[in-house]
């Protein structure tokens, strides 16, 4: 389903690693930041997207309260809300989705170097004869302390180079956890006493990716190269930083709904008292 994007990712990653020292680490750091900034446009909006519709919650919270025995009418009521302020509830799916596929693909592109990185056909799915083909093709698996094709090592008594194997995973299980928070507190609702049932359950929903995807990341990072574990950690800190910057820039442009009118009213306004 996703060859081609295996295969176009890989052609990247190769030409980053033939004009940047021939260094894996150094070509998978340069290839993240590039597809962050790719993929950029799609994060402000994601990031307009929510901000929007958490500024959005206390009309929503009287909605809930005037319409609370009259569901069809609280439905309509709400995306007629959305619809005047111009916010889509839906608004930061398609990044999210993105973001998906790309780990998705990232982990086949680790697992299989030879095929997808080398260009070298006829590979199997075995890791150590990819790995062994791309090594005889030139390629460069060391960076800092690290051989990014090594998969770390389980043992109930670690020796300096078992702990060594496990600070990458630990890293990037970290990072994932701190986007996770970062991305909690710059998207938050206002605190009220009205909280409605939907916005429980996006508060819980919110809490429980916090948690689960750290230990997602714990997971596949200790059962894959560290090669993923890199990718994954500065994956997860350029999203830290980018969220952290465009709640500050974005936070200027969204409305406090409690003082009344649409986005771009109160944005207009701002922009007279200028």
């Amino acid at each position: 389903m996703f060859q081609w994007l295996y295969s176009l990712f890989g052609t990247i990653i190769r030409f980053i690693y033939f004009n940047s020292g021939e260094n894996f680490g150094v070509a998978l750091i340069i290839f993240t930041v590039l597809m962050k900034i790719v993929l950029l446009p799609l994060g402000i909006k994601q990031q307009r997207s929510m901000m929007r519709t958490q500024s959005l919650q206390p009309q929503l919270n009287e909605l809930q309260r005037k319409y609370a025995n009259d569901k069809d009418k609280l439905s309509r009521e709400t995306m007629e809300l959305y619809k005047k302020n111009n916010v889509s509830p839906f608004g930061g799916c398609l990044p999210m989705i993105l973001q998906l596929v790309i780990i998705l693909v990232m982990v086949q592109i680790v697992y299989r170097p030879g095929t997808y990185i080398m260009g070298i056909e006829n590979l199997g799915r075995d890791l150590t004869e990819q790995i062994n083909a791309a090594k005889n093709a030139g390629m460069n698996f060391n960076f800092l302390w690290w051989n990014l094709a090594d998969k770390p090592v389980f043992s109930f008594t670690p020796d300096a180079g078992t702990l060594l194997t496990w600070v990458l995973p630990l890293l990037a299980t970290l990072a994932t956890y701190f986007s996770g928070v970062i991305s909690q507190k710059t998207t938050a609702a206002p605190n009220n006493n009205a909280n409605t049932s939907a916005t429980d359950q996006a508060q819980q929903m919110t809490k429980s990716m916090t948690t689960v995807m750290p230990l997602m990341t714990l997971f596949f990072t200790f059962t894959l190269p560290a090669s993923a574990s890199l990718y994954w950690f500065i994956s997860s800190i350029t999203q830290t930083a980018q969220q952290f910057f465009l709640s500050k820039v974005l936070k200027m442009n969204v409305v406090d709904n409690n003082e009344g009118g649409s986005y771009h009213d109160k944005y207009n306004k701002k922009r007279k008292k200028r």
